[in-house]
């Protein structure tokens, strides 16, 4: 497997800030509140696509190689 010197935080930050509004909602309300409904998909909310999202560069920053590899 191919391995980065770096991995983009951004995906650990958005990875985190949807788990911990998860966390807190989980906490306060006993329940995770999700808002958005298009009738064709999965109701979600801003945390998830917070997370998929940070899973998305994280997949790709990991099995992608850089633009500046050199042999």
């Amino acid at each position: 497997m191919y391995k980065h010197d770096e991995i983009n935080p951004t995906a650990f930050v958005l990875i985190f800030a949807g788990w911990l509004s998860n966390f807190i909602d989980r906490i306060i309300f006993f329940w995770v509140r999700d808002f958005i409904n298009f009738h064709f998909f999965p109701i979600f909310n801003i945390a998830d696509i917070f997370i998929t999202i940070g899973f998305i560069i994280l997949f790709f920053n990991v099995i992608m190689p850089p633009s500046d590899y050199q042999s």
